[in-house]
């Protein structure tokens, strides 16, 4: 029975650039990728024989721009994204239903193809797992604006956030 398995590579790139001595940017870009095995799947059986697998691929951007006013006054505006997007507990076993004598079962999604999970009061369950295949893709978007400003021996900031969450799921 093969273990798990993880395989995962990163990289990440920053740019800065200055417009002028008040104004100045910066961009960071970010991604992960993985490949990735479990003999024992999620919602499974503790049998070995009917693990999964799947892959992952994380995204993030930042943009930020910092402008100066005066030697009292800044400002910040930054905007993010951030992306998970996967499609995971992936059936590895593609006995079908009619390879183990089963005939008329089809199922709706042909990456979830094989055997059955099969309960028996008393005994461990086997066959694939119900809980997949798994497909999502979540998108995070951000935006940030604030002002500072300081006046003698105050420190005032002011500013706003607006953060917008989408989960699609499959």
């Amino acid at each position: 029975v093969a273990g798990n398995s993880l395989d995962r590579d990163q990289f990440s790139i920053r740019g800065d650039h200055r417009f002028s001595d008040k104004n100045s940017m910066f961009v960071t870009y970010f991604n992960e990728d993985q490949v990735f095995t479990d003999p024992f799947a999620f919602g499974g059986s503790t049998i070995p024989g009917f693990g999964t697998s799947g892959d992952l691929r994380f995204t993030n951007v930042v943009v930020s721009d910092f402008h100066t006013f005066s030697s009292r006054t800044v400002n910040e505006f930054r905007f993010s994204w951030h992306q998970r997007d996967t499609l995971s507990v992936i059936p590895v076993n593609k006995t079908t239903p009619a390879d183990l004598g089963i005939e008329g079962i089809v199922p709706d999604d042909s990456a979830a193809l094989g055997p059955p999970r099969i309960d028996i009061i008393g005994f461990s369950n086997f066959g694939n797992t119900i809980q997949g295949p798994q497909g999502r893709d979540d998108n995070t978007f951000q935006f940030v604006d604030n002002v500072s400003h300081n006046r003698g021996t105050h420190n005032f900031k002011f500013g706003g956030e607006y953060r917008n969450y989408y989960q699609n799921q499959v």
